[in-house]
């Protein structure tokens, strides 16, 4: 830079540190970009296994014993912000599997299905699983088309799997009955009700910090005589207080049905 004034020389460091920091910066948009497409990709596709499950599950799927034939890595990784080391093995492993499925009472077929596995034991180096091969698991499978199958438990965890199976099945019946709720409470007519009866279902959804209730009230609209309505609704852990029997509260009441009430939460949401 001989021959060039300070001023001069200045402006030019100033310049290769903007280049510099401005490089950095779309590395780093990149790999936080790359890591955000790679996390939403994972989650359309473990979507769609759901929902192909679910389809199955719908179509009077029925549970059966199986033996895992062979089990064959399709891809592994260790999940965006997981926190696991980058020297540590990937615990997550999409893996396709061939199974012969023995439903009670009926002829033994095979059935190839893919699943994710959470597994740190697994080799990094080799697709093969030999580990799953012969492990008894338990598949549904659609009775309709036996190629339509997904893996459902394994058998050493069948005992908890049947429970966790019996409230996944009565969750499902509850949100049938919750299903017009959302609709009742923007098209319902506005009352105040009071609380006469609360059954607690015995039915937890800890990811929601709620559980299961219905509830009877005693509806007072504006116009007409108090006349007595009820509702199966989600109330959450902290709010057993405020939907107690005796306690005054809002609700939107079906004008066709007015037996149908559903909890009116925006109004609710200021009580005591």
């Amino acid at each position: 830079m001989e021959g060039l004034s300070a001023l001069t020389k200045y402006g030019l460091i100033c310049g290769s540190i903007a280049v510099s920091i401005a490089f950095a910066a779309g590395i780093l948009w990149y790999t936080y970009s790359a890591k955000r497409t790679k996390s939403q990709l994972l989650t359309n596709e473990k979507n769609e296994r759901n929902s192909r499950k679910l389809a199955i599950y719908e179509s009077g799927g029925i549970l059966a014993p199986a033996v895992i034939l062979s089990a064959r890595r399709v891809r592994s990784w260790r999940g965006v912000g997981s926190g696991v080391g980058k020297t540590s093995k990937p615990p997550y492993h999409l893996v396709d599997f061939e199974a012969e499925v023995k439903p009670d009472g009926g002829v033994p077929f095979r059935v190839k299905f893919s699943d994710q596995l959470v597994r740190r034991e697994y080799s990094d180096f080799s697709p093969e699983l030999p580990s799953e091969q012969g492990q008894k698991i338990w598949v549904v499978y659609d009775p309709k088309d036996a190629s339509r199958a997904y893996l459902d438990h394994y058998d050493a965890d069948h005992e908890s799997a049947m429970k966790e199976r019996e409230t996944d099945i009565r969750r499902y019946r509850f949100n049938q009955l919750t299903e017009g709720n959302d609709s009742l409470k923007e098209n319902g007519i506005p009352a105040e009700a009071v609380i006469t009866r609360v059954d607690d279902l015995n039915l937890p959804y800890p990811w929601k910090k709620a559980r299961a209730m219905h509830i009877y009230f005693d509806v007072m609209p504006k116009n007409g005589f108090t006349f007595q309505s009820e509702g199966d609704f989600l109330i959450g852990d902290g709010a057993g207080e405020k939907y107690s029997v005796g306690k005054k509260i809002y609700v939107r009441y079906d004008q066709q049905n007015p037996k149908r009430a559903a909890l009116d939460s925006a109004q609710n949401k200021n009580l005591p």
